[in-house]
């Protein structure tokens, strides 16, 4: 209760001071005398000089006359009303042809300015009592106290009379407000319509003078917040505040001594002006529809320049999309070069940005996504344009139209680089609401944004979206790049979980063959391989499992569960998995014994090579080192025959080096496998095309030499007939030159045979003793898996052999032109390979069971050829097989040749550094005796 009644005394207090400011008592009707007595005298001026309308001035001097009374009778309520009837005569007179008296104008427009100041002060006295009163007379209770405290302030009597007759006087004080601003608006609209100045008046008069009013006389600018001072004269607030402030205490107008600095708000005068204003406003903006529609592209442009102001304007912006003027807009950005394209996106950027939906849609139906989407194709990529879709795209089925928009999506991932902040960061925002449709992920994907489709597939609402996006990305053409986003854990764990959908089992597939990195990724995942095992019935998976396989390295965790003797043994027995089989066994050792050992699956795997080009490679992977097992007749002679056929007839390369590894890796002491080679003529057909051509592969030439090595070694000699009926010793000397490591190691063990077969045969049909015993070449199975074969026709004498290998299947390496190509093969071919050590053999074979004579000859021969320095190199860096090789040839060659090279210091110090290897110290010892570099006594010995 105490609070309520403070705030009425304190509303009380404040209608009291508000009435005493109203009675401005005797200087109030002062200032009206001293207005009054201006009027009468301006009045005197005009009727002298005849420029006023009889009738006008009439009118006026009836009211000064009034005014005057008031004065006499010092009846200040009557004076608003008498200052109210001068002002409106005067505004009339001014409106109504008084330019030609610029004096007597200027004298009227401070005259009625004081009026309408001293009206305002009235009038906003009269609010602030009027306002009290009705705010406090709400209860009745508190209305006859409120009224005596006024009275008292004012001096008035309390009486019921009085009572009634102030408020009377209240409500023509509200009246008389409502009649000022009425006038106010009519002497408004009368200047604005007035007709235009004289011939003699300057270009744009008209103008000031339809804003003189507005006009502030400080700043000579349009008024904002317009206040009025004491005197009554209105001001730009910021404006008169700053002429205070420096001191001034007189109006810049009349220089009248202004009693208080107080800054009263014109309200009237804001109103108007903002009326004003919004019809200039609305003028111009008719004007730029127009010009729009129909205007040269310089009024166009000019036009946009307005419009941009007007669309920021909500109302202005709806006028515009009613009146249909955005499919004008669109039309005019892809017009090119003559029209201002920043102004209208600008413009559709604010239309765009207004709350209503409605003018989003006109956007998009007049075509503004597609002309949006053109600009970034041609590389103007304004921030507005992407600033339009990113507030279109907040309407949901704007969102999708944007998405399903051609080249849209590219384009806005393009933006993500733009140097621009802006630019790049709206696209993203556009980007982030597209990504909750699994279509325009998979989208920003083939763009190469690849975040949102990774965490949309994470979330994936269903296993229908999950399988379109695996669909999708299985057919992405992914560069390294963009394959590495795909390494990414969480994103693999997801698929291994949902690679029951055959869909998400084939992606995996994809990628897993195509990119390295994700099968290791894969590889990584330790529900990744037994998730495969338990699918590995399936195609993809068994594809899958491949690619993961020669991704990996057999120290992998997830390599080590494959390869396990459960798993091993589970795929010889699965008709699926031998592609698995093979990639492990081609990677391990350890899995390839395991392979071995269980024999009952390895017959049941030979027995299945009608199947599949896999089983082929696999047995031959396994067979490395290995005999192949083969099961008992008739179905050994079968598999045989197969083998044969396929590598016969098949157009796969690599089905035709499978079953020749086969074969070279079959048993040589079986009687049934080499009399189902010896009736096969085709089979020996189809090694000589192979061997023959330069083209051929190096894995099909590789295994075709393999197979020759086994018909030297086999005791059937009409296996060795063919051989030399295909006449291949030429191809293979080239082989020597141009093949593989392997491939010249093959080579040079089958004219390694050859050759020491012609040198038996030579040795029995002359004259040294025959020798008791046959001469074999033995060569480590483990350093040598396979061979090669070579042989000579007859010829001119040899210089070695003379006519001994003229026979018609004797085969020489010096008349098959063999030599230097060995020799070259002892330096130009890998130190590791076993090609060294198999053309060291070949070499020997030429000095091997010969006579001093005959022993000199092949002596000269090699060494003629560079061979003295080539073993000497070989002796020097050769591996320790090779090295013991070497030196045995060395030891013959320094026996039977005199060359430099052989007898060279060089060749003496090499020999003495082998004294600190201990397997070959005790050769080097030999020799060192034998150059007498040591002699017998030696400690050595």
């Amino acid at each position: 209760m105490d609070v309520a009644v403070a705030v009425a005394e304190e509303a009380i207090t404040a209608a009291t001071f508000a009435a005493k400011d109203l009675l401005f008592h005797e200087d109030g009707l002062d200032e009206l005398s001293r207005y009054v007595s201006r009027t009468d005298a301006m009045v005197g001026q005009l009727r002298a000089r005849g420029l006023a309308n009889a009738e006008t001035l009439r009118g006026l001097a009836s009211r000064v006359e009034k005014a005057k009374q008031v004065v006499e009778a010092r009846e200040f309520r009557s004076a608003l009303k008498a200052a109210e009837g001068i002002a409106e005569a005067v505004s009339i007179l001014r409106a109504t042809g008084l330019d030609a008296a610029l004096d007597i104008k200027s004298r009227a427009d401070r005259l009625v300015a004081d009026f309408e100041a001293f009206e305002l002060r009235c009038a906003a006295s009269s609010e602030a009592v009027v306002e009290g009163i009705v705010r406090l007379t709400a209860r009745d209770d508190y209305m006859i106290g409120l009224i005596e405290k006024i009275s008292k302030a004012v001096g008035a009597d309390a009486r019921k009379e009085e009572i009634v007759s102030l408020k009377r006087e209240m409500e023509e004080l509200e009246e008389r407000k409502r009649q000022a601003e009425v006038l106010f608006q009519t002497q408004l609209v009368e200047l604005m319509s007035a007709p235009h100045s004289p011939a003699n008046a300057s270009p744009g008069a008209s103008a000031r003078c339809a804003i003189a009013s507005f006009t502030c006389p400080l700043s000579a600018e349009v008024m904002e917040d317009p206040v009025a001072i004491m005197c009554g004269h209105s001001f730009e607030r910021k404006a008169i505040k700053n002429h205070f402030d420096s001191g001034n205490k007189t109006c810049p107008t009349c220089d009248a001594e202004l009693p208080n600095l107080e800054l009263i708000p014109n309200i009237s005068l804001r109103s108007s002006l903002e009326e004003w204003k919004q019809r200039r406003l609305d003028s111009k903006f008719r004007n730029a529809l127009s010009v729009l529609v129909s205007g040269d592209p310089e009024m166009i442009n000019k036009a946009l320049d307005d419009m941009c102001e007007f669309c920021e304007v909500s109302h202005y912006g709806a006028s515009l999309v009613e009146h249909g003027l955005v499919p004008k807009l669109v039309a005019l950005l892809l017009r090119m070069g003559d029209v201002n394209a920043k102004a209208a996106l600008k413009c559709l950027c604010s239309l765009a940005h207004g709350c209503h939906d409605n003018s989003k849609v006109v956007i998009a139906k007049s075509g503004a996504i597609r002309c949006m989407v053109k600009r970034f194709c041609r590389g103007e990529t304004d921030a507005e344009a992407v600033l339009i879709l990113v507030k279109l795209s907040e309407n949901e089925e704007i969102l999708e139209q944007i998405g399903n928009t051609k080249n849209c999506i590219p384009s806005l991932v393009s933006l993500l680089k733009n140097p621009n902040p802006d630019v790049s960061h709206n696209a993203r925002r556009v980007l982030e609401r597209l990504s909750s449709n699994t279509q325009f992920v998979i989208k920003m994907a083939e763009a190469g944004h690849f975040q949102p489709f990774l965490d949309r597939f994470h979330d994936a609402p269903s296993e229908t979206s999950a399988a379109s996006m695996a669909i999708a990305l299985a057919e992405m053409q992914l560069t390294d790049s963009g394959a590495k986003h795909f390494e990414d854990e969480r994103f693999i764990a997801h698929l291994v979980r949902t690679l029951r959908i055959s869909a998400c089992l084939h992606c995996l597939k994809r990628l897993s063959c195509s990119h390295p990195g994700i099968a290791r990724a894969v590889m990584a995942d330790a529900n990744a391989v037994p998730t495969l095992l338990v699918l590995v019935s399936k195609q993809d998976a068994v594809d899958t499992l491949v690619a993961l396989v020669k991704a990996s390295q057999p120290s992998d965790p997830g390599f080590g569960v494959l390869q396990s003797e459960e798993n091993i043994h589970t795929f010889l027995w699965c008709d699926t998995a031998t592609p698995v089989l093979l990639a492990i066994a081609r990677k391990s050792e350890h899995a390839r014994q395991l392979m071995w050992s269980d024999q009952i699956a390895m017959v049941r795997l030979v027995s299945s090579l009608k199947a599949r080009r896999e089983a082929l490679q696999l047995i031959g992977c396994i067979a490395e080192g290995n005999p192949v097992p083969l099961p008992p007749s008739p179905d050994k002679e079968s598999i045989i025959e197969t083998l044969a056929l396929t590598f016969t007839n098949s157009k796969d390369a690599e089905e035709r080096s499978a079953a020749a590894g086969i074969i070279g890796g079959l048993g040589t002491d079986d009687a049934v496998i080499d009399e189902v080679l010896r009736g096969s003529e085709p089979f020996m057909k189809a090694i000589a095309e192979v061997i023959r051509p330069a083209t051929s592969g190096s894995s099909l030439l590789e295994n075709a030499l393999k197979v020759l090595v086994r018909y030297t070694e086999t005791s059937m000699p009409e296996l060795q007939m063919q051989l030399h009926k295909h006449q291949l010793h030429q191809p293979l000397v080239r082989v020597l030159s141009e093949g593989t490591a392997l491939a010249k190691q093959r080579t040079a063990l089958v004219l390694a045979r050859l050759s020491q077969s012609t040198q038996l045969a030579v040795s029995e049909s002359t004259m040294v003793p025959r020798m008791k015993g046959r001469l074999h070449l033995v060569l480590p199975t483990r350093i040598f898996p396979s061979v090669l074969w070579c042989y000579s026709g007859g010829g001119a004498q040899c210089a070695v052999h003379g006519t001994a290998c003229t026979p018609r299947h004797a085969f020489c390496l010096v008349k098959a032109d063999a030599v230097r190509p060995l020799v070259r093969a002892l330096t130009e071919t890998e130190t590791e390979s076993g090609a060294v050590e198999a053309a060291l053999c070949a070499l020997e074979t030429l000095m091997d069971g010969a006579d001093a004579q005959r022993a000199r000859a092949a002596a000269e021969e090699i060494a003629d050829c560079g061979g003295a320095r080539a073993v000497v190199e070989v002796m020097e860096k050769g591996t320790a097989a090779a090295k013991d090789k070497a030196m045995d040839l060395f030891q013959k060659l320094y026996e039977h040749s005199e060359n430099k090279e052989v007898r060279s210091p060089r060749a003496r110090n090499v020999i003495i550094s082998l004294l600190r290897e201990r397997s070959l110290k005790k050769k080097a010892v030999l020799l060192l005796r034998q150059m007498e570099v040591i002699s017998q006594q030696s400690s050595y010995f």
